[in-house]
């Protein structure tokens, strides 16, 4: 009994009971520690898991590293606890912004867990108007921690606004305007689409980057509605760092901290009047001190007024939806908020809509500021040419944005957009925009960058078939060729010898005039080597234009040639022009003799020294004057539509789809001389055809030497060989023979040509007894010619429907129609003169009925109606099947895919009667069930109305209400 009352006297250890006691407070401290510190961990994982890219690893062999340097922090702070760097990539070097946030550990854990919260938010959502991250970093050293987030380089809005460039009030608003739009927009995003509450939207939450697009920032109190309402209860960072956000910025229901009302309101109710403190703080230029200055409307837009004094309602229930903002506010219908969405929206529109957009797009930049042309305007166009979504229209607009950039920003901005379009792009109609547009931006491409890429991808064009493309690939050799080197020089004149042999006259004649302005580019051996047989190549060219070419050419580079060349090559070549048919070729051709003559006469005075004074004295003279360089400014080119009406207007190689006819004045063809850089026009009468144009069409040739100009000479197939040295060793076999001469037989030379005596015929009239001409003794003497070798017999036996296929032909038939057609007009108005009339009424009858200027007349539109056949557009595609398989295919392909289209149209049709026929029936048994049912309806309440009135003893019961609606119908 005493050691039982001793053990029950014994105190039961303190620690037992305490701990037994304790128990739940530890779990209580527990739950607390996980809640504040190791909750920490929890979410620093979490944190982690969400990575876009890689700074480096928290746990790495050499522990955390940021592979960005941190420059000055902008003067404007933060959203929150954040500092904002000036950041530089230590990989690629561009730039970046870099917010950091430090706190301790112990002691700022609701701090961390907010800035955590932001970072996390900030990775997770992705808009285009909300800031974009590209890496975040934590580094813990002892009770510090520090969380880096990389984001693209953007400047806060507080400063932007204060160094917004000057300008006028209307321009300035537009911005405004469009920077408002893309921050309600965002926050149109977070509220309806995404059912969260920002809690902080103001002035220090947005951030404008380097193509002046608004983005909103400062996620670090985003919390989902619904976990808003759990009040303290819940983990809402906006309820637990409500304190964050200036008691200015918030409404009634936040400042008094009423979470539960939150959720019974719009998701939006929040951000709205953020968005309203957002305006006022934009159009005041600074931050918002005081509530009561939301009242001040002296400076919000007229426009925006109303929705202004909507998205600060009192009530949250009715406060402004920010979507409604977006889609309804008058003051987004500007030209710049225009453009930009149309531009955002891009791969959404037709063909019809972007040709019209872009064809007006340069008329609408000039009314626009010209940062945001620069910045804004100008990336968005070179991004959507890059991806295809922008027709190759949008080259000139892009272009014209680019107009004013210095050389710097132009490389940084534009460059690499033309040179992506060079190499990348498939489409022929973005090149021919690149060329046609090429004086905007040929200087400010390096010379590598010509040399190495743009180049190589330009001069396929040479080949091209389409003669538009092949010509402006011409006329962009004088823009590239200062920045080529000697290696690509040697490719480009491989390309002009092609050209010089061209069916297009035009891109003949442009041929020799590039290589005279290009030839102060070239080395002074393949310059000599070069020059002369390309020059007195084109003066044998049937086209008068390009003959003219050739001897202003001779002119501009006479320094090349030394006196032996002048005398032996130059001048021979020349001299037979001298009596060219067309007269500019005349007169250029004595003005070239005159040069080169004097270049002699100079030399004969110095052979009277002797034959090494001389040679000493042309080599001073020839190292004193130097290689004539090119004079500055761009050639003035051959038109296309000239060279078609030379040649007929339908041969000359057409292009295979109709385009619209080019007005051209009498066939002004412009070129420039090298030399004296003035500009000469050479005018073409197509009425009348040249001797070389008939030999080329296959006519009399005549005599080389008294032709001069006409005489023609067919080009190789491989192209004209003009000495280039291209790596090929030819050996020449010398035979050991001498030349054979073959002397004429006697009696002359035989042409196969056989003449009998042809008795002369009878005639009607009088004029062959008088001595006059007998038409029929005429075709009874050509009857009797044997034609059976010469190549009109050959002709002959080829159907006329055939030889039209040929260009030459068709080019030569409406020469020489047009020619007959002159003749006949002339005739017409020679014929009603005075004189005329007064010389036939003593001729012959047949000869009045034939000169009458009816009877002329009516010749003249015989022969000018073939002639506008031959012209017609209908003809021309008719041509081109008859002569072109790969357009009949494509023709036949485009019939086929369109009669497919039409079957289907048909099918379609035929589905929906179908289905309208189905759907008139379905109508019909619905309606019929409809009454059916109406019929047992009214049964019904008949029932229900007698079985009430029996149990009210016989009163009349009547059921009203929704059921008479639907029985009265």
């Amino acid at each position: 009994r005493m050691s039982t009352r001793a053990s029950r006297a014994r105190p039961r250890p303190r620690r037992d009971r305490s701990r037994e006691e304790s128990a739940p407070a530890r779990q209580r401290d527990e739950n607390e520690r996980r809640a504040s510190g190791s909750d920490l961990v929890t979410e620093r994982a979490m944190f982690n898991n969400v990575s876009f890219g890689s700074i480096g690893n928290l746990f790495g062999q050499s522990g955390p590293k940021l592979n960005y340097d941190l420059g000055e922090p902008y003067r404007a702070g933060a959203f929150g606890p954040w500092t904002h760097y000036r950041g530089v990539s230590k990989e690629d070097g561009s730039a970046v912004s870099v917010f950091k946030f430090v706190g301790n550990v112990d002691q700022d854990r609701v701090r961390i867990a907010t800035a955590r919260n932001g970072a996390k938010r900030l990775k997770l959502i992705r808009h285009p108007c909300v800031l974009l991250v590209k890496d975040s970093l934590e580094v813990e050293n002892g009770p510090e921690l520090t969380i880096y987030v990389v984001t693209e380089a953007v400047t806060p809005l507080t400063e932007h606004l204060r160094d917004l460039p000057t300008s006028t009030d209307q321009m300035r608003d537009d911005y405004f305007a469009l920077g408002l739009r893309q921050i309600a927009t965002a926050v149109s995003f977070l509220s309806n689409d995404c059912a969260l509450v920002h809690g902080g939207v103001s002035a220090a939450a947005v951030v404008v980057t380097d193509r002046l697009d608004w983005k909103l920032s400062g996620f670090d109190l985003v919390s989902e509605l619904a976990s808003v309402g759990r009040g303290t209860n819940g983990d809402a960072r906006i309820v637990h760092s409500s304190f964050a956000v200036p008691d200015q910025y918030k409404p009634e229901e936040y400042r008094r901290g009423d979470w539960a009302s939150v959720p019974e309101g719009p998701p939006w109710a929040i951000d709205a009047w953020g968005l309203g403190c957002l305006i006022q703080e934009v159009y005041r230029g600074e931050p918002l001190q005081r509530t009561d200055q939301l009242r001040e409307t002296s400076r919000i837009p007229p426009a925006l007024l109303k929705d202004y004094q909507k998205l600060l309602g009192s009530q949250p229930a009715r406060r402004y939806n920010p979507k409604k903002l977006v889609d309804n506010s008058a003051l987004f219908a500007n030209k710049l908020v225009e453009t930009t969405t149309f531009l955002d929206n891009l791969s959404l529109k037709d063909a019809i809509e972007k040709e019209q957009f872009f064809r007006h797009l340069p008329r609408v930049l000039e009314s626009l500021a010209k940062p945001c042309v620069e910045r804004k305007i100008l990336p968005q166009v070179a991004e959507a040419l890059v991806f295809g979504s922008a027709p190759a229209l949008a080259v000139h607009p892009m272009l014209h944005a680019a107009k004013g950039l210095d050389a710097e920003t132009f490389a940084a901005r534009v460059t690499p957009t033309i040179v992506k379009l060079f190499t990348s792009s498939a489409d022929k109609t973005v090149r021919m925009a690149l060329l046609e547009n090429l004086h905007a931006f040929a200087e400010h491409l390096p010379e590598k960058v010509v040399d190495e890429t743009v180049w190589p991808a330009t001069q396929t064009g040479f080949a091209d078939e389409e003669p538009y493309l092949r010509e402006l690939t011409l006329k962009s050799t004088l823009l590239f060729a200062p920045k080529l080197s000697q290696r690509s020089h040697q490719g480009m004149l491989k390309h002009l010898s092609k050209l010089q042999t061209d069916v297009e006259p035009a891109i003949r004649a442009n041929t020799t005039i590039l290589l005279g302005n290009v030839a102060g580019y070239l080395s002074e051996t393949t310059a000599k080597r070069v020059l002369l047989n390309a020059f007195t190549r084109a003066l044998r060219d049937p086209f008068p234009p390009a003959r003219v070419a050739g001897v202003m050419a001779l002119v501009a580079t006479i320094a090349y040639y030394d006196p032996g060349e002048c005398a032996g090559r130059v001048v021979p070549s020349v001299a037979p022009l001298c009596a060219d048919p067309d007269n500019d070729v005349r007169k250029n051709a004595f003005e070239c003799l005159e040069a080169f003559v004097d270049v002699l006469k100079k030399h004969s005075a110095r052979l009277e020294r002797g034959p090494e004074a001389a040679a000493a004295l042309l080599a001073a003279e020839a190292e004193r004057a130097g290689a004539p360089k090119p004079k500055g400014g761009l050639l003035k080119w051959a038109v296309d539509a000239a060279a078609k009406r030379i040649s007929g207007g339908v041969g000359g190689g057409e292009r295979e789809e109709e385009e619209e006819e080019e007005t051209l004045d009498d066939g002004a063809l412009l070129a420039a001389s090298s030399e004296t850089g003035t500009v000469h026009v050479f005018r073409v009468d197509t009425s009348t055809s040249s001797d070389g144009d008939r030999e080329r069409d296959g006519g009399d040739g005549g005599d080389d030497a008294a032709d001069g100009a006409a005489m023609i000479v067919e080009p190789p197939a491989g192209g004209i060989d003009w000495d280039l040295d291209l790596g090929v060793e030819v050996e020449i076999e010398p035979t050991g023979e001498a030349p054979t001469v073959v002397d004429a037989p006697e009696g002359g030379i035989d042409w196969g040509i056989a003449v009998e005596d042809v008795a002369p015929a009878e005639e009607d009239d009088d004029a062959a007894a008088d001595g006059g001409f007998s038409l029929d003794a005429a075709m009874a003497s050509v009857a009797t010619i044997d034609v059976s070798s010469t190549a009109t017999a050959i002709a002959a036996r080829v159907p006329f429907h055939a030889r039209l296929r040929d260009q030459d032909f068709r080019a030569a038939l409406v020469n020489e129609l047009s020619e007959l057609a002159a003749f006949f007009s002339q005739r017409v108005a020679d014929s009603r003169s005075p004189e005329t009339t007064s010389l036939l009424a003593s001729a012959p009858a047949s000869i009045q009925r034939s000169s009458a200027p009816d009877v002329l007349a009516d010749l003249r539109a015989a022969v000018l109606a073939p002639v506008a056949t031959l012209r017609a557009a209908r003809t021309r595609k008719l041509l081109l099947i008859a002569s072109s398989e790969r357009y009949a295919r494509r023709l036949a392909s485009e019939l086929e895919s369109k009669a497919r289209a039409e079957g289907k149209l048909k099918k379609a049709l035929t589905d929906l009667e179908d289905r309208r026929r189905s759907t008139r029936e379905e109508r019909a048994r619905a309606s019929a069930r409809g009454a059916a049912l109406r019929r047992a309806l009214r049964e019904k309440r008949a029932h229900v109305e007698r079985a009430m009135g029996k149990m009210f003893k016989g009163r009349v019961v009547n059921v009203i209400g929704e059921i008479s609606n639907v029985l009265a119908e």
